[in-house]
């Protein structure tokens, strides 16, 4: 929303200079380049999302260190989970 205030701003603060500087058609034509420049970054730079589970999107945003703790834990919590069902066939199969 800080954007948006911020962009209307700049947009009325420098209107009427560009207008005086360069014709209304030209004014219109930097805006319309700045917006076209916007576009084409958030188009290259945001990674696409659908079908991931919240999950998945929050790791696309990760810095790689918050990454290899994330993959530690992943880790350690996978480790742990094969070691319980290992105990628990081993406990199912030596029961008689």
């Amino acid at each position: 929303m800080g954007i948006n205030w911020l962009s209307n701003f700049i947009v009325s603060s420098t209107f009427l200079t560009l207008t005086k500087a360069i014709t209304k058609y030209g004014t219109f034509f930097i805006y319309a380049g700045i917006a076209i420049a916007g576009f084409i970054y958030l188009f290259v730079k945001l990674p696409e999302t659908k079908g991931l589970s919240l999950e998945q999107i929050d790791t696309l945003f990760l810095n790689e260190e918050e990454k290899q703790e994330l993959i530690k834990r992943k880790n350690i919590n996978e480790t742990k989970r094969i070691k319980d069902e290992m105990e628990s066939f081993k406990e199912s199969t030596f029961v008689m």
